[in-house]
């Protein structure tokens, strides 16, 4: 028996590198509209840090959620 030839498929399609801009413009959006003033993120910042470390973490379960999927699917 062989086994079709199917796409793969993708439920998720973003990079590391495109969640951590996303988180990074998400935080400095939200913080301008509480505080009125901009603050930039810039390597090293502490909280940049923190985004980073979020944002691996996000990219890891989305990924492992991708794979999920893709056995579940036919």
């Amino acid at each position: 028996m062989t086994t079709p030839n199917l796409p793969d498929i993708s439920f998720f399609d973003e990079t590391f590198e495109e969640v951590l801009e996303r988180n990074i413009k998400l935080f400095e959006e939200c913080y301008f509209q509480e505080h009125e003033e901009r603050y930039i993120l810039h390597p090293g910042d502490p909280i940049r840090i923190q985004i980073y470390a979020s944002s691996y973490r996000e990219y890891q379960l989305c990924k492992y959620n991708n794979e999920l999927a893709k056995q579940n699917s036919l």
